[in-house]
Parts: C-alpha cells; structure tokens; sequence
C-alpha cells in the first residue's frame, strides 16, 4: 500500500509539476481535500494529547496534502486556547492554500454571532472540532464546484 500511495503522489506531483492553467488550479483542488484533513489530524491529536508525538502524526498524513515542516511544527505547537486559536491561524494557517476557508468560516461565525473576532476565537475552543472539519469542507467543495462551474464543458457538469 505504501509503494502503491507513493507511486501514486510521485506522479500526481510530476502531472501538477507540468500543467498549464486551468488544469494546475484543478489538481491544486484536489491536494486542498487532503490539507483539511491533515490540519484537523494533527488538531484533533494535539487537543486529545498536548504531548502527542509530531512525527508520528506527519507519518499518518495524507502526502498529497503534506504542508513545509515549518507549518506543520506550528501546528503542532499551538496553544489551546482562544489566543492560540487565533495565533495559529493568523501566524500559520492564513499562509496556507486552505486559509481562505478558515477565514471564510471565521467571518461566517462572526456574522452569525454578531460578535467581535475575539468571541468567534472563544467559540472556536468550544465548538467540537467534527463541526469546524465539515464547515470547512463545506466551504472547500463549495469553492472547489463554483471553480469547476466556471470551466464548462464536461468538468461543469
């Protein structure tokens, strides 16, 4: 299975590497899948276990959505707590291919809630990590269908 998932992001990676637009944005798409994933892996392991081994949780991420290390080790290290909701996506996940969900989600909840940036921080620490994954999903397959939508053709459809 290993060589096979190796094999596999070897030639997702070279086929990326070679892509004109609009095909390179497409198959950009698909890596944003797998980084929402892995971001909520080491989310949900790091607030179960502060002391959850980093490299273990980076051999069970999915390659195609493999972040720098450096993003990766900030992740892992954030702090559970309002401020530290808010440092890791302003400092980290702002940066990332996926930041505009997070953002896109925080200004949905801002709105809904009717309060400040803080508040929405606090409501991050309490709201169950399964809620923030399908949100943020949600708003990658809406983004990733209005993207396919404005291609046509067959991809539209």
């Amino acid at each position: 299975r290993e060589k096979a998932l190796e094999k596999l992001v070897s030639e997702f990676e070279y086929l990326r590497a070679s892509a004109d637009q609009p095909l390179a944005q497409f198959l950009d798409y698909i890596t944003y899948d797998y980084m929402i994933d892995n971001v909520m892996l080491i989310l949900k392991a790091t607030l179960n276990n502060p002391n959850t081994n980093i490299v273990e949780l980076v051999k069970q991420a999915h390659p195609l959505g493999q972040f720098e290390d450096s993003v990766l080790k900030s992740i892992c290290a954030f702090e559970n707590s309002p401020k530290g909701y808010a440092e890791l996506y302003q400092s980290v996940l702002i940066d990332t291919p996926i930041g505009k969900y997070f953002a896109r989600f925080l200004q949905e909840e801002s709105t809904r809630s009717a309060h400040g940036a803080s508040e929405v921080q606090s409501l991050l620490e309490e709201m169950p990590t399964t809620k923030l994954e399908n949100m943020l999903r949600k708003l990658y397959l809406e983004d990733f269908a209005a993207f396919c939508e404005e291609l046509g053709g067959e991809t539209a459809e």
